[in-house]
C-alpha cells in the first residue's frame, strides 16, 4: 500500500481559513446590501418589488453556501487532524 502523503495539515487549514473568511466576507455584504435597502424607503416602485425579490433569491443561494462550506470546513479539519496523526505530530 503506497502511504506517501499529498497534502499537508497547514494546506488544509489555510483553505478552511480562506473559505472561513468568504464565509463572513459574504455574510457582511449581504447585511450590509439589506441595511441599504431598507434605508432606500423613497424607493417603492415595482421594479423595487421585482429586486426584492431576485435579491431574497440569491441570498437564499449564499446561506446555502455558508451552511455546505461550514461542513466543508469541518471535514477539511477533520482531514487536517488525521494527518497530523499519521505524520506523528500529535
Amino acid at each position: 500500500m503506497n502511504r506517501s502523503v499529498q497534502a499537508s495539515p497547514e494546506q488544509l487549514r489555510r483553505i478552511r481559513s480562506e473559505i472561513q473568511r468568504s464565509r463572513q466576507d459574504i455574510n457582511n455584504a449581504a447585511r450590509r446590501i439589506n441595511a441599504s435597502l431598507n434605508s432606500a424607503s423613497k424607493w417603492q416602485d415595482p421594479v423595487r418589488i421585482q429586486f426584492e425579490q431576485d435579491l431574497k433569491h440569491a441570498l437564499t443561494a449564499l446561506k446555502k453556501f455558508d451552511t455546505d462550506s461550514e461542513q466543508l470546513c469541518a471535514t477539511l479539519e477533520k482531514k487536517a487532524q488525521q494527518l497530523d496523526t499519521f505524520l506523528g505530530k500529535n
